[in-house]
């Protein structure tokens, strides 16, 4: 058992070693390349801001949509929720 283990570690160490070895070179270029004052003073790169994703209550799914018959309505599920989460107890809430 011991063996086997020995094995295995010794693959995984290398496969790490490889690589550590692969980023090294990669990463190499850039550690060497010269930095001017031009490259610092640059404009940074500007975004469009994005809307937060979930800031819609409706976006949440149907665990939002079918809480009751309010909410629903207000997102456009009634047929969904009465179709697929409400039982026939308690369609309509």
């Amino acid at each position: 058992m011991k063996a086997i283990f020995f094995i295995l570690f010794a693959v995984i160490a290398g496969i790490t070693a490889m690589a550590i070895t692969t980023e090294q070179t990669t990463i190499e270029p850039l550690l060497t390349e010269e930095i001017t004052t031009e490259t610092i003073t640059e404009e940074p790169t500007t975004f469009e801001t994005m809307p937060i994703v979930g800031d819609e209550y409706c976006t949440w799914g149907p665990s939002y949509w079918c809480h009751n018959k309010t909410t629903a309505a207000e997102c456009d599920a009634t047929t969904y929720c009465t179709n697929y989460v409400w039982s026939e107890n308690t369609k309509g809430l």
